[in-house]
C-alpha cells in the first residue's frame, strides 16, 4: 500500500509537471506512539500535517507558492485530543464532530500500555483528526486547529473563546 503522502506528490515529465497539489491540501497522519515514564505513565503520538493551506504556513514563509505542501510535525497526547474536541464543539455546536477513540476505563486501564490498544487508539486519533480537517469551515477558519496541529506536546494551552 503506498504512503498516504505519496498520492500527491506531483508528477514530472519532460514537459513539467503533470499536476500540482490539490487547491486546499489538508493531509494528516497519526504515527510513531511513545510510551514514556514510570508510573505514572502517557503515550504521546507524532501527528504530521501536509497542507499548502495559507493559515497552517503562517507568516515568514513565503518561499510556498502554494503548489508545494508544507509539513508540519508535532507530538499530542490523547488529554490533548479531548481538550480540542471539547474547544470545537464549544466553538461551533452546529458542527456534528467526530467521537474520539474510547477513552481509558477501569476495565481497560491495566490495558492502556498494551501495543494492540496504543495501535488501536492511534487509528482512532488519525480517523478523527482526518474528519475534522475535511470539514470546511474547520479546515480554513478555525485557529483552534491551526494551534493544535502547529504546537508540541505541553505548548497547545486551553485558549479562550472569543
Amino acid at each position: 500500500m503506498p504512503h498516504p503522502f505519496e498520492s500527491f506528490t506531483p508528477t514530472t515529465t519532460a514537459r513539467g509537471p503533470i499536476y500540482n497539489a490539490p487547491e486546499d491540501l489538508l493531509e494528516i497522519e497519526v504515527t510513531n506512539p511513545i510510551t514514556h515514564g514510570q508510573p505514572p505513565q502517557y503515550t504521546d503520538y507524532e501527528i504530521t500535517t501536509r497542507t499548502n493551506i495559507p493559515a497552517f504556513i503562517g507568516k515568514g514563509n513565503n518561499n510556498n507558492n502554494g503548489n508545494t505542501p508544507y509539513t508540519l510535525t508535532t507530538r499530542k497526547r490523547y488529554s490533548e485530543f479531548v481538550k480540542l474536541r471539547q474547544q470545537l464543539s464549544d466553538r461551533h455546536p452546529q458542527i456534528s464532530l467526530p467521537t474520539l477513540p474510547t477513552p481509558s476505563t477501569m476495565f481497560n486501564y491495566s490495558k492502556r500500555f498494551n501495543s494492540d490498544f496504543i495501535d488501536d487508539r492511534r487509528r482512532g486519533l488519525e480517523i478523527f483528526l482526518t474528519a475534522v480537517a475535511s470539514h470546511p469551515l474547520l479546515q480554513k477558519e478555525n485557529d483552534v486547529l491551526i494551534s493544535f496541529l502547529k504546537h508540541w506536546v505541553g505548548e497547545w494551552v486551553d485558549r479562550p473563546l472569543s
